[in-house]
């Protein structure tokens, strides 16, 4: 199985539901980060599914960057990890996402799985049954660099 990209956030001193980037590996997808106007620094953020809105029934979490990304859901079974995907009118894309926290919760990988949306159920089960995600690009890229973001 292969990672298209990888990014690596850790938590925000202050705020638990944030998750400033660390690192990009592979590329980056497009409308997937937010900017925090004070720091400049790029995140994704964690809320509350919204009971009026159709698309949020039975999440846990909906994970936001410029808009909803995605709807997460966590299991006993995988403690800190879990997936989504970027079939969304924010995203447009067709990728699967795979969201691996570390122990303490600090650190939040994502993997994105290229045009698995649809399979991302099948794919995660694969990841936690041991599938080794290898990187198609291992190259680390500098933090706000645009020139190699997807086109969704």
């Amino acid at each position: 199985m292969k990672a298209y990209s990888k990014y690596v956030f850790e938590q925000s001193d202050t705020s638990q539901s944030t998750y400033i980037l660390k690192e990009i590996h592979g590329f980056e997808l497009a409308r997937f980060l937010s900017t925090i106007k004070e720091t400049g620094q790029q995140n994704i953020r964690f809320g509350l599914p919204d009971e009026k809105r159709p698309q949020d029934k039975g999440f846990d979490k909906i994970v936001y960057g410029l808009g909803r990304i995605t709807g997460i859901k966590f299991s006993t079974l995988a403690p800190g990890k879990t997936f989504g995907d970027t079939a969304n009118p924010t995203m447009k894309g067709n990728d699967c996402l795979l969201l691996e926290f570390s122990d303490n919760s600090k650190v939040l990988t994502v993997y994105v799985i290229k045009d698995m949306a649809n399979q991302k159920k099948t794919v995660f089960e694969k990841w936690l049954n041991g599938d080794i995600l290898e990187s198609v690009y291992s190259e680390l890229l500098p933090l706000n660099k645009k020139s190699r973001q997807l086109k969704n």
